[in-house]
């Protein structure tokens, strides 16, 4: 557990935590209980987190505490977003018919630039450029 007298946390230990907890991210929430122990260790950090470096400071309004959860919860959003779409990029084939003319292509995987209802992040999407008839195009998942 997330001892609250500690707040010299790196930013790497901080980004190995948040990825040990989404690939838990089945455990995180009980539909009967609401949260699990993973889930209330996770805020726990946010809230050490956020008085270490100063985001929230004394006695705030709650409005301060409301807008930090919130943020924190598009942050992990955008993790999950990303996380779910690499599986899905890296688990398909790596060749494609050509929509145009038909050719077998190789795909590559690029990063795209994209704004989610949570904000901006970067996902990776398969794309390819026809050799024979110099198609770009980018097959669906």
């Amino acid at each position: 557990m997330w001892n609250e007298g500690e707040q010299n946390i790196s930013t790497q230990t901080l980004f190995w935590t948040v990825y040990n907890i989404l690939q838990n991210l089945p455990l995180l929430v009980d539909q009967k209980m609401g949260s699990t122990p993973l889930l209330e260790e996770t805020a726990a950090i946010s809230v050490s987190l956020s008085r270490a470096d100063g985001t929230i400071k004394g006695v705030p309004h709650y409005f301060v505490i409301e807008k930090h959860a919130h943020r924190a919860g598009r942050r992990l959003s955008r993790l999950v977003q990303a996380q779910q779409t690499k599986q899905v990029v890296t688990s398909q084939p790596r060749q494609h018919y050509c929509p145009h003319c038909g050719s077998i292509c190789d795909l590559e995987i690029s990063q795209q630039k994209m704004t989610s209802i949570d904000g901006e992040m970067t996902l990776p999407n398969l794309v390819s450029h026809c050799r024979k008839c110099h198609c770009g195009f980018f097959p669906s998942a």
